[in-house]
């Protein structure tokens, strides 16, 4: 017997209900810096190493609850700056990139205020110099990251720290399309 509740499907008489109402998840701004460095995997072949800040802001939308637990669509502006490993003289040393990202972000709360949290999504990017892994300047981006989250002087103020995948490519458009593969460390706040 499956019973339908919170715009998610609970299968037997389990009793599982969602820890917050998906109306409830609130609208939200985030401060992030992050670091990182491109792994040498499904087609990158330049190890760069990269820094970045960024700016969104999330919305609650509830087509995106996960077995009752709420979600923010968030939009988010990044700013990053990356250096190559000099493995390519003819590659540029260092570039600069302006992107938007489009993601689902998920808190799983042990505590009212304190858990992890899960994000997935993507967006495009610009780069003021192309490389042998990026050959066009506008380039396409999936990612998904975890974390954890605590409070600061408030419930709804929270620290979070976390880790994620970045795939950076032109989606085939001009060949050979290596892309760029990044694990990030991000920090930020949410308020």
């Amino acid at each position: 017997m499956a019973g339908m509740g919170m715009g998610c499907i609970a299968w037997g008489d389990s009793g599982v209900k969602p820890q917050l109402p998906v109306d409830e998840v609130g609208s939200a701004h985030y401060i992030k810096v992050f670091g990182g460095e491109s792994l040498l995997l499904l087609g990158t072949q330049d190890r760069r190493t990269m820094m970045g800040v960024e700016y969104g802001y999330g919305k609650p939308d509830k087509r995106l609850a996960f077995r009752g637990y709420p979600a923010q669509l968030v939009c988010e502006l990044k700013f990053d700056y990356s250096r190559a490993s000099g493995n390519f003289p003819e590659d540029p040393s260092s570039d600069f990139a302006l992107g938007a990202i489009f993601y689902a972000h998920y808190e799983f709360p042990w505590k009212s205020s304190t858990g992890y949290f899960v994000d997935w999504g993507g967006g495009a990017e610009s780069i003021n110099h192309t490389s042998r892994d990026l050959p066009l300047s506008f380039d396409g981006a999936i990612m998904v990251g975890a974390g954890y989250f605590m409070p600061l002087q408030s419930s709804t103020n929270r620290l979070l720290i976390g880790f994620r995948y970045f795939h950076i490519s032109n989606g085939g458009r001009k060949y050979p399309n290596y892309g760029q593969n990044q694990i990030q460390a991000t920090i930020g706040v949410r308020f």
